[in-house]
């Protein structure tokens, strides 16, 4: 995972794949229930997490990717 967002049932996704799920459904993939709403949020938090795990475990992660 390296964008996570959280969606309007509460969930976090990668925001790539809950894209493609919202292009084509209007509904949750874990519930299978209508969402209010397919706008996303950033989940900044496990995004800093991410981050900084592949940061311990790759060296040269800091130079592939923006960090913060």
């Amino acid at each position: 995972m390296s964008d996570p967002v959280t969606a309007a049932d509460g969930h976090t996704y990668e925001r790539d794949e809950i894209e493609d799920w919202f292009f084509a459904h209007s509904t949750s993939p874990l519930t299978n229930q209508e969402l209010p709403s397919k706008d996303l949020e950033p989940h900044s938090m496990l995004q800093k997490q991410i981050h900084d795990y592949h940061r311990q475990i790759d060296p040269k992660y800091r130079e592939r990717y923006l960090v913060f």
